[in-house]
This record gives structure tokens, sequence and C-alpha cells, in this order.
């Protein structure tokens, strides 16, 4: 199972709930994931695990059986446990990225920075580095959110948003998802 079918019609965002608290983002160091199910069955079902530690699930919002979580949760330990070295990959890319959104840097070398970061995210997901279209967000005249589309092998479009502001990267197929899952 490719690395992308994570996010097939479903949402993902990577955080750390201590974000701009000024310390370091780091592997083990509370980055985790949100995994937000757009249609189906599970429609709205939200589950939130530490990337250090994917043993350690939560669901919220929805209320869903035991049977279903458990399936959910295969289905997460199947991609994650068939791309080892992608999730690898990828974990230091979201680290990377999130720490590239602090630092007294220039606004045309941060968004050089983050157009990097969109296609970093963007490979690491199996999906073409290439930015097919892009939104920038700036606020008092600082960058806040770069939103990226990119395309996979078959055409079809994903979305990466980087919230600089709040130290998030959210992935999607949805993109009206990227925008209101959560915020």
């Amino acid at each position: 199972m490719k690395l992308k079918s994570i996010i097939d019609n479903q949402t993902i965002d990577f955080d750390l709930h201590a974000r701009g608290d000024g310390k370091p983002t780091f592997y083990g160091g509370g980055l985790h994931m949100h995994k937000r199910i757009n249609s189906g069955k599970y429609r709205g079902v939200d589950i939130l695990f530490p990337i250090d530690s994917p043993t350690s699930y939560s669901f919220r919002k929805k209320s869903i059986s035991s049977r279903d979580q458990d399936k959910l949760i295969s289905e997460i330990n199947r991609v994650f446990k068939d791309n080892p070295q992608k999730v690898k990959d990828l974990v230091d890319t979201v680290i990377k990225e999130i720490e590239r959104y602090s630092g007294a840097i220039s606004e045309q070398q941060l968004l050089k920075n983050i157009k990097d970061g969109a296609k970093n995210l963007a490979s690491a997901m199996g999906l073409n580095r290439k930015i097919t279209d892009d939104i920038k967000s700036i606020v008092d005249g600082k960058l806040t959110t770069y939103l990226s589309s990119h395309k996979d092998s078959k055409g079809k479009l994903y979305y990466i948003k980087q919230d600089l502001k709040r130290k998030i990267i959210k992935m999607s197929d949805d993109l009206e998802m990227v925008f209101y899952a959560n915020n």
C-alpha cells in the first residue's frame, strides 16, 4: 500500500501540541498525526496518534465500535509497516519543514524554503514534486500559510497546506477539507 493512501478520501495533519513554545522539533518530541476520514462509512472519524509511538491511538468526535477502530488502525499500521523508510523520510521532512517556519530570515528566502518544502513533502508522500498551483496568505506583510497542489501518477490532485504561524502541515485530496477540517 502506498503512503499516499493515508490521504485518499482523508485529511491528515502533522503538528505539535506544544507549537510556538520555542522548543526544537525532533523525532520523539511530540510530533503527531491527526487523520480524518472525509467520506464513506467512517466519515467524521478523527484518529490521533504520535508519530514516534504508532501504537498509541485515540479516537475523537465520532463514536465507532472497537472492531471498526481496529480496522482503521490496521490500515494505518499496514501502510507504515509496508513503507518504513518512506515513513521515516516523511517524518524527517515534516520535522525539517516545521523547523523552517521559525527563525529570522527574509520573506523571499522563507517563500523559497516553503516552496521547496512543499516539493519535499509531496515527494515524501509519493506525489509529483512539481507544484501545479499555489496560494499564499500574507497577513501584516508576513507569509502565514502556503497551499500547494500536486498530482499523483494518474493525474489526481492532492493538496498540501503549510501553516507557518500554527506550525501545522495538512494534506488531503479534498481542497475544502484542507481549509476547514479542524482548521
